[in-house]
């Protein structure tokens, strides 16, 4: 174990959980750890670092394409009178749509097409490590845990 409690199995349930919701503070609870600890991480390993990028833009294409569903199809929305729902409408929002259609993605390592297929191949091997670390504490294998993020 590292001497910052950051374990292979913390680092890949901490990824898998910012992949999931895309939100920092979900993913540290998760994994019982502090913000500045991660951060921390996040600077000194390349690996993590790339993994976390990877993480934050797949939670967000999720979200992109809930707010376009939203801005497109609308919301239902209840029509009440006298305090009754005597209805449902949609609710569209061309202000969200035309924010959407502005908005320009942040510039980062993913920017590149082989630093987006490096993430993408963490993700993915992310996945799978955590995958044999569930099967090993269900007793299911035997061995340590290979670290996939250590160099």
């Amino acid at each position: 174990m590292r001497h910052d409690g950051w374990t292979e199995e913390r680092k890949l349930r901490f990824i898998e959980r910012l992949a999931e919701t895309g939100s920092v503070t979900a993913a540290l609870a998760a994994v019982g750890k502090y913000k500045s600890a991660a951060y921390l991480l996040k600077r000194s390993d390349v690996a993590f670092g790339l993994a976390w990028e990877g993480a934050l833009n797949e939670a967000s294409e999720r979200l992109l394409e809930i707010a376009y569903e939203r801005a497109i199809r609308g919301v239902p929305q209840a029509v009440r009178r006298n305090g009754k729902i005597v209805g449902m409408n949609r609710r569209y929002s061309d202000r969200l749509l035309i924010y959407l259609l502005d908005r320009r993605p942040p510039t980062s390592l993913l920017d590149r097409p082989d630093s987006r297929a490096a993430a993408a191949k963490l993700m993915e091997d992310a996945r799978r490590k955590l995958e044999e670390i569930r099967a090993r504490e269900k007793g299911d294998g035997d061995g340590e845990n290979e670290g996939f993020f250590e160099g």
